[in-house]
């Protein structure tokens, strides 16, 4: 069985703390794993904006090619219990490498940010925390250096992989769950990502 390796670039140190208690126990509890499935690196950004390119550069380069997934996670996000028992589940019972895509809500429990289809993969209209990607796909895909990294990242691998990728609207990711009601732009989402 392939493992999951989440990495969190942080800007925002106060979160780490509850980001660790929540995830061990979450994915422990959940996936009633050993810990063997799943693993956490958290790593202070100390590059320049956009936040986080240069941790999440790094562990691509580092895990790249090998029979892992990865997922990247803002440092004032989490994973919501409706995807980490979606995606262990997945993982446990698929042998093909494969890019999960799921749906996204506002915060923890607010309406719908964004959908997760192939016209959504580009800049502005997908965020990070919507993919979890078998590292075995991410040859010659980089990090770049704008805010819309996230959804440059995810343009280039569905053009190159879009057999691989398995889209999911009725599993929803959190988009700032640990800072609820920030987003809202004169009460219109921003489809920003």
């Amino acid at each position: 069985m392939s493992k999951l390796i989440i990495i969190v670039p942080v800007s925002r140190p106060e979160f780490v703390p509850i980001i660790k208690q929540y995830h061990f126990g979450s994915w422990y509890s959940l996936c009633e794993c050993d810990g063997q499935f799943v693993e956490l690196v958290i790593e202070r950004d100390k590059g320049l904006p956009p936040s986080g390119a240069n941790v999440r550069q790094k562990y691509l380069e580092q895990y790249r090619g090998q029979d892992v997934y990865l997922h990247w996670l803002d440092d004032d996000n989490l994973i919501s219990p409706q995807a980490m028992q979606f995606i262990y589940l997945s993982i446990i019972e698929q042998f093909n490498p494969r890019v999960f895509m799921f749906g996204q809500i506002w915060w923890a429990n607010g309406p719908k940010r964004l959908n997760a289809t192939p016209k959504n993969c580009k800049p502005c209209q997908c965020d990070i925390a919507q993919l979890f990607v078998h590292a075995s796909l991410l040859d010659g895909i980089n990090w770049g250096n704008r805010y819309e990294n996230d959804g440059d990242l995810i343009k280039e691998l569905y053009q190159k992989h879009p057999d691989k990728f398995n889209f999911y609207n009725d599993v929803d990711v959190w988009y700032n769950a640990l800072r609820p009601n920030q987003g809202l732009y004169e009460g219109q989402i921003k489809l920003i990502a």
